[in-house]
């Protein structure tokens, strides 16, 4: 019986680790899609500006 709780105890653990490691996959992931989205949107941004350059040089 007691070799039995340890494994329900050793199981509740992995479990428990198993969430933990889920939960800082998706925070990591969030991250890395919020990396994007910014990175994007400078990159947009940094066209946006060499367009009005090159429309400046123009005039």
């Amino acid at each position: 019986m007691d070799m039995e709780s340890d494994v329900y105890a050793w199981l509740e653990e992995c479990q428990i680790k198993e969430i933990k490691a889920t939960q800082i996959a998706a925070a990591i992931h969030q991250e890395i899609e919020d990396f994007r989205n910014r990175q994007k949107a400078l990159e947009g941004r940094l066209a946006y500006y060499e367009e009005g350059n090159n429309i400046d040089k123009e005039r």
